[in-house]
């Protein structure tokens, strides 16, 4: 069913002999009131997003099929996706029969604060459950707090940048023959990160005259990510690790966890490197003979949160496309509000550990992306990329930047429905954050 979205992927490499399929239906004189009942919510909102409202209202028709007759209560139950103690609830009455098997109710959910919501909408019986399926949504998603940005944190980065431009790139590329197409080349690229650590990249060449734009692939998380090399598709691109591995190996074999290594120390928190691979190779890209001077960036998952990064490392970025928009607030899930992201060390203080990342959270990056475009995906039951703080970076992107969300409101990480990019009415331009400083507390 829609609402419980999954994609499956079945790889096999034995031969199966076909055969005729063989199927047993069994009839019943009386359905299971589970299977005599419906429940078709609509959102009058692309993606369940609720601008300027805090309350949700969802019109809910309740069916009645062969004959059968339902009397109770339609009823819904949720909480807040990250702060749990959050909770919403509404039921109405509903009632239908053979004789007019269909009734329409509007169910209204008003949450105590803005922000991010899932929960059971039901039919319910003398106290039990016939029909549940659940739902998502977010309220005033312009009103979710912005992330506070540390007192020091552009200074930070700035000094950060300035340090990588001292380190020699010592730059090498080796051609990656057998990817070679009619369409373009490709390369495996070596160079020096942050600290003079090597880092590696795939890089892909058109062989077309003339200058294109390019684009950096930021990876989702892993030693496996970007993958091996590719075929040239004739695009420009540079396909990042950031792992501190060598990208022929799989995986790869890096001498140190990007992601925890050194997370009780802002200055030697391995994420440093990382960060600084996107920087540099933006900037290789950038200088190719082959690039008109226009770089944009692209990422899913954990990449699409470096993509952010990225744009505030490197203002330059003109475009920034993101799904599933993993790592941003990466301090809850230090705090142990979020499921997905770096660990806390045993024994260590949270709150703590919790500063030392917000240098590194793509949501406290956004008030340095100028890019003149940003498309974001999001899915509202994805426990790596909450929507809630995919929002606290967007309300903190400068006032003029545009960005469209296109939301799937039963997506999980591995379950976005990408079709809705191709459809433009899909996509919410979310008005831009209305609130004060001290409403940067609301839900801390």
């Amino acid at each position: 069913p829609d609402d419980h979205r999954l994609n499956l992927v079945m790889l096999d490499t034995t031969e199966v002999k076909q055969t005729p399929q063989r199927w047993r239906i069994r009839a019943f004189s009386r359905p299971a009131p589970e299977h005599a009942l419906t429940l078709d919510i609509v959102s009058p909102t692309p993606g369940h997003l609720f601008c300027a409202s805090p309350a949700a209202t969802f019109t809910v028709t309740v069916r009645a099929l062969y004959g059968a007759s339902f009397s109770g209560l339609l009823r819904f139950e949720g909480q807040g996706y990250v702060f749990a103690g959050n909770t919403v609830a509404a039921e109405a009455l509903v009632a239908v029969t053979p004789e007019a098997p269909a009734q329409t109710v509007e169910i209204r959910l008003q949450p105590p604060c803005p922000g991010q919501y899932t929960g059971v909408m039901s039919l319910v019986a003398e106290g039990v459950p016939v029909i549940r399926k659940r739902l998502g949504f977010v309220t005033q998603p312009e009103r979710i707090p912005q992330a506070e940005v540390p007192a020091d944190f552009d200074r930070f980065w700035d000094d950060t940048l300035a340090d990588l431009a001292k380190i020699p790139l010592d730059l090498t590329l080796e051609e990656q023959t057998d990817k070679e197409t009619a369409a373009g080349r490709a390369f495996k690229v070596k160079y020096r990160s942050w600290g003079g650590r090597w880092a590696w990249a795939w890089l892909y060449v058109p062989k077309k005259e003339g200058r294109a734009p390019a684009t950096v692939q930021c990876p989702p998380v892993s030693v496996w990510q970007p993958g091996l090399c590719q075929s040239a598709g004739g695009d420009l691109r540079m396909a990042v690790a950031v792992h501190g591995g060598d990208i022929s190996e799989r995986p790869a074999r890096a001498d140190f966890d990007y992601m925890n290594t050194g997370i009780t120390d802002r200055d030697a928190y391995m994420m440093r490197y990382s960060y600084c691979c996107l920087a540099r190779c933006y900037d290789i890209i950038r200088a190719r003979p082959e690039c008109n001077g226009e770089v944009n960036v692209s990422g899913s998952s954990q990449g699409a949160g470096l993509a952010l990064v990225l744009g505030g490392l490197r203002p330059q970025i003109r475009q920034i496309r993101g799904v599933a928009v993993a790592l941003c607030r990466i301090d809850w899930t230090i705090l142990g509000l979020a499921k997905w992201g770096p660990h806390l060390p045993e024994g260590e203080d949270p709150q703590r550990v919790a500063r030392v990342v917000s240098y590194y959270d793509p949501a406290r990056f956004a008030h340095r992306i100028p890019a003149a475009d940003i498309v974001l995906g999001i899915g509202l039951f994805d426990f790596c990329a909450p929507a809630e703080g995919i929002f606290s970076a967007i309300n903190a992107l400068p006032p003029d930047v545009p960005c469209r969300v296109y939301a799937d409101p039963f997506g999980g990480h591995s379950s976005y429905n990408y079709a809705l990019l191709e459809d433009a009415a899909k996509g919410l331009t979310v008005p831009r954050w209305e609130g004060t400083a001290a409403d940067n507390k609301l839900n801390e």
